[in-house]
């Protein structure tokens, strides 16, 4: 066992003293970028550099990986093309008894600066809210922040125009929504935000159905000099809606009309009555469904 480990030993030694061409990938960094400005493209995070030397300390070059190529893009804004060689790359350590021999690619780089800005954008939620049977979400989810500051590049950025939560369904709900949802994290590493989520607050209620009697109708856009009478002049509508809104609507609430300019000029001898209800409350079931308009002269 000791003379094989010793043949092996040997065997590895003059090989690794032997020389040999290696390639491997080398990191890009880029330095000096102006402030204020920001690389907007993908640039190519290594390149392909082929070395020559003993085989042990290639083998101690890869393992410390102290090599890397230095892009200067101290310029201003625009598209720069730097034009890459092995004089480019720089070995960290001096102690490696290496040549570069060559650069094999990418020969060309290409940066686009561009102005570094920071942008208010909407967040859109996609948190689905599905309630218990019986009950009802009030109005519409509220999202707090509204928004978010996205930072980058000012050609990327002025693409985005909204930024979604990750998608999330609450189901069985029977009582008031506040959950944090989380952001969807930037698809570019050229982009950031300034948080990680939002809080999603929605107002449920019990379902509950009120009926309400006698809502006057009336007649708008009448023709100028005459005198608009509804026939006949009161509705009745069931409302339906959460039980806190519905305990809490006043009669002057609702409001019912016909609109004269949007049914002049048809041959009907009566219309529908247009009905407004306070957010979050929705009506069934009028009665009756259409009406005759008497004009007067004044």
């Amino acid at each position: 066992i000791v003379v094989f480990l010793l043949a092996i030993f040997l065997w590895a030694y003059v090989k690794t003293e032997s020389f040999y061409d290696w390639a491997y990938k080398v990191p890009i960094e880029i330095i000096n970028v102006k402030e204020g400005l920001a690389i907007a493209n993908e640039v190519p995070s290594h390149a392909q550099v082929r070395f020559n030397g003993k085989g042990k300390t290639l083998i101690s070059l890869a393992l410390s990986r102290d090599y890397k190529i230095i892009i200067d893009a101290n310029r201003n804004e625009g598209e720069h093309h730097f034009t890459l060689s092995k004089e480019n790359v720089s070995i960290l350590r001096q102690s490696f008894d290496v040549d570069i021999v060559e650069l094999i690619s990418p020969k060309q780089l290409t940066v686009v600066l561009d102005k570094f800005v920071e942008h208010g954008i909407p967040v859109v939620s996609e948190v689905q809210i599905k309630t218990e049977n019986g009950y009802v979400v009030i109005g519409t989810e509220q999202i707090d922040p509204d928004s978010v500051l996205v930072f980058g590049p000012e050609s990327l950025v002025r693409q985005i125009e909204f930024w979604n939560t990750d998608p999330h369904v609450l189901k069985n709900v029977n009582r008031d929504v506040k959950y944090k949802a989380s952001l969807k994290p930037p698809q570019n590493d050229k982009i950031s935000i300034n948080r990680d989520d939002v809080i999603i607050t929605a107002d449920v209620q019990k379902l509950m159905e009120r009926r309400m009697e006698n809502v006057p109708v009336e007649v708008r856009n009448a023709p100028a000099g005459w005198k608009a009478l509804v026939v006949p002049s009161k509705l009745n509508l069931i409302l339906v809606g959460g039980v806190d809104n519905l305990t809490k609507l006043e009669d002057d609430q609702i409001t019912a009309y016909i609109d004269w300019r949007r049914q002049s000029g048809r041959n009907d001898s009566d219309y529908p009555a247009y009905i407004i209800t306070p957010e979050g409350i929705s009506y069934r079931d009028v009665t009756p469904q259409r009406f005759k308009v008497v004009l007067e002269k004044r």
